[in-house]
């Protein structure tokens, strides 16, 4: 009977008593390896007292399994897989890694090209990936002035960051909305600071607290609007207390509204980047494990789909010279989204392709490889 049966084949009752086998003979194979020094440093001995350390605890002599909430989504998932870490997003829960790209969405442009794609284990926040990406996506892209994402990649610490890159980014799908009634925070002052408040029905200025700033609106225009019954503000006796932080996030969640109809779903456009490169696994899952060679193959996949971008726009171009001319030449006027080396990134394409089947076979080292992929023509 395989493993696999056999854990589906027991009851309930018989669980523990597995359990409590299984402790024993983890316990039993940790004292043993441990005193031979011949096992220290190889892969196998680290893989399996990381497991047994993060997933077994050790009190007065007795073993037992960890209580599920002192497990993390850090902990090891895979003996396979050292790098995957567990998520779980509303019902949907995955074991792995995220691949974020983000992709050009200027109507000007002849063609949408990827500039940036960051691989990262599965329980890094979105908010975080961005902050971790900003100043490389500005480096790559430097006439970028507003960037689209949903509400997920949104934070104060970001709102910071991209305020000083004179980057303005534009939400969709905002996270929690504390009220179906929209209202505008506005600073007006910095010394001190001050705000206003606007509702759909009156507008009013801040004055500080100890700790935050409050508002206090007219309680009888409140009563008279036909919106109160969805109004925090109301509810709380027409007073609303606010940070620096709520600022922040009222001023992302209203830029949306601050630019032309027709540009309010360019982020969708990514979707479909994600799409493409989904396609490309099977069933979502890659065929390769661990965050090295999973971020390979983002990078091929991402360089790939620019390649035959660029490739389909100069066939309809009639730039059909197998020898390509100089970027300009082709891209005249919108030379700034585009890589300078665009025959460098081409042949990069063809030399990771080398370098990631040397890795699939052990036979590169990764020191190495990493070298290659902070070159100035990768994708990341």
């Amino acid at each position: 009977m395989g493993s696999g049966k056999y854990v589906y084949g027991l009851k309930s009752e018989d669980l523990p008593r597995a359990l409590e086998k299984l402790c024993q003979v983890y316990r039993t194979i940790h004292t043993l390896i441990s005193e031979k020094k011949s096992y220290q440093g190889q892969k196998e001995f680290i893989v399996f007292v990381r497991a047994y350390k993060e997933h077994f605890a050790v009190v007065d002599q007795k073993i037992t399994p960890k209580p599920t909430t002192e497990l993390n989504s850090g902990m090891l998932q895979s003996p396979d897989d050292q790098d995957a870490t567990y998520r779980k997003k509303k019902e949907q829960s995955s074991k792995g890694y995220t691949i974020n790209g983000c992709e050009t969405a200027n109507p000007k442009n002849p063609v949408q090209l990827i500039t940036d794609i960051a691989v990262n284990p599965n329980n890094v926040d979105d908010t975080q990936i961005l902050h971790n990406r900003i100043d490389k996506i500005k480096e790559k892209t430097p006439a970028l002035t507003e960037l689209h994402t949903d509400g997920g990649y949104g934070s104060e610490a970001n709102d910071i960051k991209l305020e000083k890159l004179e980057i303005t980014q534009v939400t969709t799908a905002v996270r929690g909305r504390e009220s179906d009634i929209e209202k505008t925070i506005k600073q007006i002052s910095q010394s001190p600071d001050v705000y206003k408040v606007t509702c759909p029905r009156q507008t009013t200025i801040s004055t500080p607290t100890k700790q935050r700033y409050k508002v206090r609106f007219d309680l009888k225009i409140c009563q008279e609007c036909p919106l109160n019954d969805k109004c925090l503000i109301f509810k709380n006796k027409g007073r609303y207390y606010f940070d620096h932080e709520d600022y922040m996030l009222n001023k992302r969640n209203n830029n949306i509204g601050n630019i032309p109809h027709e540009r309010r779903k360019i982020r969708p456009n990514v979707e479909a980047l994600m799409k493409e490169i989904k396609i490309r696994t099977r069933n979502g899952k890659t065929k390769v494990r661990g965050l090295f060679k999973t971020s390979l193959f983002a990078f091929n996949v991402g360089i790939a789909i620019n390649f035959g971008k660029i490739y389909r726009y100069m066939v309809k171009s009639n730039h059909i010279n197998p020898v390509f001319p100089p970027i300009t030449s082709v891209f005249p006027s919108t030379t700034s989204i585009f890589p300078q080396n665009l025959l460098t990134q081409i042949i990069f394409l063809f030399n990771l392709k080398k370098i990631y089947r040397c890795h699939v076979n052990s036979a590169f080292n990764r020191d190495q490889a990493k070298y290659f992929l902070n070159m100035p023509a990768t994708a990341a």
